[in-house]
């Protein structure tokens, strides 16, 4: 997620609804949520996530530098739990 991670603050009731960078379901107004705030790529970022999916990337085996996989799990689980092919696991930037 972060090449630096600024904090992790847990919150109890989201003001708006929001995406959630793990799993890319919604978390609803008023859910409790987890917000990461780092730097990533030189770029100051804000990544929200349910508390079950923050929980999943920091127990996730792919997570050894921060980063883990992002956006093909399901609400909740890590990369050995999910049933995503390994070869779209890992998000790749595209270069332009």
């Amino acid at each position: 997620m972060a090449d630096v991670i600024l904090s992790i603050t847990p919150i109890r009731h989201a003001r708006k609804s929001r995406h959630c960078y793990w799993c890319t379901t919604l978390i609803e107004m008023h859910e409790p949520a987890v917000r990461i705030v780092g730097i990533w790529e030189n770029h100051f970022s804000t990544f929200h996530v349910h508390p079950e999916c923050e929980d999943a990337w920091r127990n996730d085996p792919c997570n050894t530098d921060g980063e883990g996989c992002i956006y093909e799990h399901a609400r909740g689980k890590r990369c050995d739990e999910s049933d995503v092919e390994p070869h779209v696991r890992y998000y790749q930037p595209r270069l332009v």
